[in-house]
């Protein structure tokens, strides 16, 4: 059931209310710290809510930007080239490329360390995307399963497969426009945050989170990969 921001706090005040009067003092402390939730951290809440999907973009979306400051994401024009798609409330991602001459090897195929890095920006931004602390690599496998010509457009859909409290697992597929796979790809990272900081910044209600993002990246020019 989806339910909003809203309608949860009206929930949760007519609960405390009635256990109050039905001197429930166990169920009027579960409801107002349901309230508490709502208005302070409303992040806690925020698979229940129907702006979930939309959150889960933001969040994608800034994991990305956060990347393309980075000295090596710089030096190359992989980003000039990456489309997102679309971002469901789930982490899976739909992308992509058009396989132009600055992502070809010599044999003028998609280079491996061009699929390597796409794999390891989308699985990052399919984790941030369900809130979770981006985390480092542990292990990265790409496996080319078929070709596909120069100025081919290339789809690429990362999704995470399994989370655990400290381990995320999650793959990436490459695919052509008849659905042929060219590349499948498996990531691992270490998402357990370093600090209570992180705790806090993860619950943070987006609104806020993109005032903060915004101050923060606003003395460098860092656009987002193009959005439908």
């Amino acid at each position: 059931v989806n339910l909003s921001i809203l309608e949860i706090l009206i929930i949760s005040l007519a609960a405390c209310m009635l256990a109050l009067r039905q001197q429930l003092p166990l169920l009027a402390c579960v409801g107002s710290l349901s309230i508490l939730g709502t208005v302070v951290f409303p992040g806690v809440l925020w698979r229940a809510s129907c702006e979930s999907k939309r959150d889960a973009r933001f969040w994608a979306e800034l994991v990305l930007r956060f990347a393309r400051q980075g000295l090596f994401a710089q030096s190359t024009a992989l980003y000039d080239s990456l489309v997102l798609d679309s971002v469901a409330a789930d982490g899976e991602i739909t992308a992509h490329v058009r396989l132009d001459p600055s992502l070809q090897d010599p044999s003028q195929m998609l280079h491996m360390g061009a699929v390597a890095l796409l794999t390891d920006e989308l699985t990052t931004a399919s984790i941030a995307s369900q809130r979770c602390y981006p985390g480092v690599s542990i292990s990265l496998s790409v496996a080319r399963i078929a070709t596909c010509p120069p100025g081919a457009i290339v789809h690429i859909t990362s999704r995470v497969l399994r989370q655990g409290r400290k381990l995320i697992h999650t793959e990436a597929i490459f695919t052509k426009d008849d659905s042929t796979i060219l590349f499948r790809c498996s990531h691992v990272k270490y998402c357990e945050a370093p600090s209570a900081v992180w705790l806090p910044i993860l619950l943070l209600r987006t609104s806020v989170a993109r005032l903060l993002a915004n101050a923060v990246l606003s003395t460098r020019t860092m656009p987002l990969p193009v959005t439908r």
